[in-house]
């Protein structure tokens, strides 16, 4: 029994065996013109390259989150979490968070847990996607210092990315001084500078400090203190040192011999 030839040319078939689509016809080109696969297979084909596509931009993302992690987040407080603070402060960071325009002010002993509860607050922001910046601010404020003595490194390079980050943390405000002691000048100039930008461009700036709103008053000036009560939510952290209170590891000694 003579077997019967298929009604479309083998080089008019996609690979699965469906007969492909015939295309537009194209002005001074003459003839039929086929496709290079059917629609179902066509279809595939574009689904599985969106597939490949959403895994590299997840990939991608994933992989910029933890480059942005290593460089906000201390070694040591890389596993720092919102999950593991108090209820009460837990729930205050999140309210604040969810204003999008307000910061928190933490205050306190030392060792009572401020910059582990910033940087935990800093991780979840990081791994929300927003931009964020943050500083300890003695340390910030040498590497100002440092580009007087620097050519083609200005003032300002070190400045901007802490107004134009989305939430900036500034850690251990006004600890370089102790008592009745005033902070200079130039640091004055430098956080009224810092502040005043982010509070008009409605940016959430998130701090710390060994001191309250009147002491800061004290060592900067009234205009910083009342700039921090504008757009920051102060929040006592009370208790024993932290650092203290941690067990030390016990070292075992061997004679040798």
């Amino acid at each position: 029994m003579a077997l019967q030839k298929s009604a479309t040319p083998v080089e008019h078939v996609c690979e699965c065996g469906q007969p492909l689509e015939t295309l537009p016809p194209v002005p001074f080109i003459p003839g039929v013109r086929y496709g290079t696969r059917c629609a179902a297979c066509r279809d595939k084909r574009i689904a599985a390259k969106q597939k490949k596509d959403l895994r590299l931009r997840r990939h991608t993302k994933q992989i910029k989150i933890i480059e942005e992690l290593d460089r906000v987040i201390p070694k040591l407080f890389r596993r720092a979490r919102i999950s593991h603070l108090p209820s009460q402060l837990k729930s205050k960071i999140n309210m604040t968070m969810l204003d999008g325009t307000r910061g928190l002010f933490l205050y306190g002993r030392p060792g009572t847990g401020k910059s582990y509860a910033i940087n935990a607050v800093a991780r979840q922001l990081i791994a929300s996607g927003q931009s964020v910046q943050r500083v300890v601010w003695d340390r910030f404020t040498l590497d100002v210092k440092d580009t007087y003595a620097k050519t083609g490194i200005s003032e300002s390079s070190i400045i901007q990315p802490l107004i134009n980050c989305r939430v900036l943390f500034l850690e251990d405000i006004g600890t370089s001084t102790s008592g009745k002691a005033v902070e200079s000048d130039f640091c004055l100039r430098l956080l009224l500078t810092i502040l005043d930008s982010r509070l008009e461009a409605l940016k959430p700036t998130w701090i710390t400090s060994n001191k309250n709103f009147e002491q800061i008053g004290q060592t900067f000036d009234e205009r910083v203190a009342s700039r921090l009560e504008g757009f920051c939510e102060p929040i006592l952290l009370s208790g024993c040192d932290r650092r203290k209170s941690e067990p030390k590891p016990v070292l075992t000694l061997r004679k040798s011999g």
